[in-house]
């Protein structure tokens, strides 16, 4: 995963299936690129990425971005959610301003790109 120049992108390979039994939590960052017409726009910011599916039989997702800082100030943004992100069978889910996948064996990691809140970025995290 990259977020280069406000562009952002995702680099691995997909294991196109969704998890079915069980539920998990994946721990991992976020970075990205401000993009709002303020005086911060191109400033990056990283934070924490938390995603969570209580129960794979109900394939849906949530994902909370918090503790999200300006690197060059350390100024703080307020923390960034989306919950119950439906999961289609090939393991792609996503919703308004946001898409991912699972990766690695047995879902073992998650990865996506974001645009919400004037940040354009990606994340990763794993299990």
């Amino acid at each position: 995963m990259s977020n280069l120049g406000g562009v952002t992108y995702l680099i691995g390979t997909a294991n196109n299936s969704r998890p079915v039994s069980g539920g998990a939590s994946w721990h991992g960052i976020m970075a990205g690129v401000d993009v709002s017409a303020t005086d911060n726009i191109g400033q990056r910011v990283d934070g924490s990425a938390e995603l969570e599916i209580p129960d794979f039989s109900v394939p849906a997702i949530d994902v909370t971005f918090t503790d999200i800082a300006y690197t060059s100030t350390g100024n703080t943004r307020p923390s960034i959610d989306w919950s119950g992100l439906p999961i289609d069978d090939s393991g792609v889910f996503g919703g308004a301003g946001i898409q991912e996948r699972f990766y690695g064996p047995n879902h073992d990691e998650v990865g996506g790109v974001f645009f919400r809140d004037m940040i354009s970025g990606s994340f990763g995290a794993f299990r």
